[in-house]
């Protein structure tokens, strides 16, 4: 039993000890200047959580501060819309330009007491957001919701404003479809011979159209619409309904006709594509998007019946030259030959890899395919949008996913893709993506929409936080020079939001418009560094200045001393202490173990430690924990070498002698006598370690193998790169000052432990 006199004198010979030392430790003027860093950087980690920074990962500065983007529109919708806005534009002899926006919404006639809002379809000017349609409600009513898309098309001349020929095609929930003509000088909605409506029996789910070369509206023009009883109608454009199919008895997706107007397609929401010809409406053949011998999430694969299939469809299908595209609920990709044949390589679809080990499982939005069908952008309600490659074979090792990004790691962490993003191949060459944020709440709302234009690799170009949620896509209009063929104008994204009550449900939003083009400001210079006049827009301070994101350079470098310290210290400890177990029991027993761990010992000495590093962190989930791991068993072979060199030296002294003669056992001997003495020892190399360690994890994130959910000084060298901001210094230059300044920190204080623990190497 330890008695109080015991711990006693314990505690009077470390104080004793300590003393000493720190009378050693004094006299190195390095290593008190090693000691002071330290100090520092351990006193910002630990005051950081306190400091009121921002978010290093989640906070963005406001969107006058990232990126300079007109606004054309921002008005509030006329009830409830939960489809995306069409445009009309309006053709010349030498241009082509935007003259209205037409928006669906309205609420039912009960509530029309409270707001002036019949359903039915609105048109707003697009300049200033005005009502282009005259009328006490400036809406063409239609007594119902409507539920489809509004397709909107010119069937007339192409280059003159007074042969145009628009037409409007949309559905509602009661079962009516409405074909409108909305003349060039109209003040009033449609009426008379402007409306031409088919009572299709039940809701309509979708709409699509198909024009040929001719320019006027003839009989081989097009016109499809699908309902929630599964009929699919088709229509030509002398209105003549040309084929009435009962397709399924389930609901139909949105038809899509093929670029040369003789197939059409549907899906039903029991996972099938259809494909019909257009001419008569016979049936060219059919695909099931299910795969029983695939192990979907609760299911038992082969062993699904008829009636308890699972519902594995969430798009519409999507034609872009020769091809069929579709997406699933269960994050897979098809891509179908006109006769619904899988293309060679892709029979079963492409499930999506969102990680080399984990596969994105999430709702996938209708496919947006590049008008030469190569590739294709999918949104998933994971919070992904990937770029993949049509060329690319699923049964091959090639990779098709050309990019991911991810909006969970751009804003707070619950986003979701909803809407199927628009891939703007003419005009700003971008890719809109619109998500629904829940502002890290569980109260919708708060919810709001963030607008991403990405570049092919992913690179944020655009940006735009909107209020309320999109259920529909964004849209991109712009205007051209036809005799150019050069874009003249700025182009639009146009969205349309809803806000959700306290239960989720939609309610009278907003629609949005804004140029689709816009100046990067971001990477932000600190703000003592710019003159009055180029200050923030929002009248935010930024010591540091900001990433390339908006993300606040000042919190990201205050905040990620704590991930440096913590893997630093975390991994030197977990390394030292493997070194230590291995020195001590090869040391002590010596023969056949220190035989087999001295020869694993060589192998771990031998193997190239970046690359090393390099592998395992590739193969392994990226977090800062493994990242731990991972430095910390490639690290320990040179301390276990040491370590043993002494404990030879240490079990042959008199006292060890002495132990063992009173019949301490071997465990007691080397960690009771044989440890307490080789650690200072492993103190000291835990010293060079913890500089090691911090920098291989910087290593590491800078080469994207980091934590992205983590923000590192690694990490900040890494948004660099990719950002191609290696001449903004204000973001560079602190996050490699700090590596450099915390390495050189403990490499000092090594120097003086060195010192202490060899009195050969103190000076006189």
């Amino acid at each position: 039993m330890v008695t109080s006199k015991q711990i006693k004198e314990k505690f009077r010979d470390s104080r004793r000890s300590f003393t000493h030392n720190w009378n050693l430790f004094k006299e190195n003027k390095v290593g008190l200047l090693g000691l002071g860093i330290m100090i520092a950087f351990i006193l910002i980690a630990a005051a950081s959580p306190f400091m009121g920074l921002k978010h290093p990962i989640d906070w963005f500065a406001p969107d006058e501060d990232v990126v300079n983007v007109e606004n054309f529109l921002d008005q509030t919708t006329n009830g409830i819309v939960t489809n995306s806005a069409a445009a009309r534009i309006i053709p010349s002899a030498n241009a082509k330009q935007v003259d209205r926006f037409y928006v669906a919404g309205g609420l039912p006639l009960s509530d029309m007491n409270s707001v002036i809002s019949p359903y039915g379809l609105y048109a707003k000017s697009s300049a200033d957001g005005s009502k282009a349609w005259r009328g006490w409600s400036g809406a063409f009513e239609t007594n119902s919701e409507i539920t489809t898309n509004v397709e909107a098309m010119n069937f007339g001349a192409k280059r003159s404003p007074n042969g145009m020929d628009f037409r409007l095609l949309f559905g509602t929930q009661s079962g009516v479809l409405y074909l409108l003509h909305d003349g060039l000088d109209s003040e009033y909605p449609p009426s008379g011979d402007d409306v031409e409506t088919f009572i299709l029996g039940a809701s309509v789910s979708g709409v699509d159209i198909y024009q040929d070369a001719v320019s006027t509206l003839n009989s081989d023009d097009l016109f499809a619409a699908s309902t929630e009883s599964g009929s699919l109608y088709i229509i030509d454009g002398s209105y003549t309904i040309r084929a009435t199919i009962q397709v399924s008895n389930s609901t139909l997706t949105q038809p899509a006709i093929s670029s040369t107007g003789e197939q059409v397609y549907v899906g039903s929401s029991d996972g099938i594509i259809y494909a019909f010809n257009t001419s008569d409406g016979t049936k060219i053949g059919e695909y099931d998007l299910y795969d029983p011998l695939y192990d979907y999430p609760g299911d038992n694969p082969g062993e699904i019946a008829a009636n308890d299939r699972r519902d594995h469809w969430s798009s519409f299908p999507v034609c872009a030259a020769t091809n069929v595209y579709a997406s699933t609920d269960d994050g897979r990709v098809h891509v179908l030959t006109a006769d619904l044949t899988p293309l060679t390589g892709w029979e079963g679809g492409y499930k999506i890899d969102v990680t080399l080990t984990e596969l994105d499982l999430g709702n996938l939005t209708s496919p947006s395919v590049r008008a030469d069908g190569d590739e294709l952008v999918v949104g998933s309600d994971t919070g992904h949008i990937y770029r993949l490659s049509t060329t690319a074979r699923v049964d091959t090792a090639e990779s098709m996913v050309k990019m991911d990004f991810d909006t969970t790691l751009k804003g707070v962490l619950d986003t979701s893709c909803v809407a199927a993003p628009y891939y703007d191949s003419v005009y700003s060459r971008l890719i809109f993506v619109a998500v629904k944020n829940t502002n890290d709440t569980a109260t919708p709302t708060d919810d709001f929409t963030q607008i991403y234009g990405l570049d092919a690799t992913g690179i944020v170009k655009w940006r735009k936080n909107l209020q309320g949620v999109t259920f529909g896509s964004p849209i991109v209009y712009d205007d051209f020079a036809l005799e150019t063929s050069q874009h003249i104008g700025e182009g639009e994204v146009v969205i349309v939001t809803s806000y959700l009550d306290s239960d989720g449900n939609p309610m009278p939003g907003k629609v949005y418009s804004h140029r689709c083009t816009g100046t990067m400001i971001a990477p932000l210079k600190p703000t003592w560094a710019v003159p009055d006049d180029e200050k923030p827009a929002s009248g935010i301070e930024y010591p540091l200045g900001t990433d390339a994101q908006g993300r606040d350079i000042l919190s990201q470098l205050l905040l990620g001393s704590r991930i440096a310290l913590l893997v630093g210290f975390a991994a030197a400890i977990f390394s030292i202490s493997i070194g230590m177990l291995v020195g001590l029991v090869s040391g002590y027993y010596g023969g056949n173990v220190d035989i087999i761990l001295m020869r694993f010992t060589d192998v771990i000495l031998t193997l190239p430690g970046l690359p090393l590093l390099i592998i395992l962190a590739a193969l392994m989930e990226p977090s800062v924990f493994n990242i731990v791991f991972i430095i910390g068993i490639v690290g320990w072979g040179g301390t276990a070498r040491v370590i043993r060199s002494e404990v030879l030296t240490l079990k042959e002294r008199p006292f060890i002698d002495s132990a063992r003669v009173t019949g301490a056992s071997k465990t007691r001997i080397m960690f009771r006598h044989i440890a307490p003495n080789i650690l200072p020892l492993a103190v000291l190399y835990m010293t060079f370690y913890v500089s090691g360690a911090i920098l291989s994890e910087a290593s590491l994130s800078f080469i994207g193998l980091g934590d992205p959910r983590t923000m590192s000084w690694g990490m900040m060298l890494n948004f660099v790169q990719h950002a191609n901001a290696l001449t903004a210094w204000w973001w560079l230059l602190p996050p490699g000052i700090c590596i450099t300044l915390i390495c050189l920190s403990f490499f000092l204080l090594g120097r003086a432990f060195d010192e202490i623990v060899n009195p050969r190497l103190r000076r006189r």
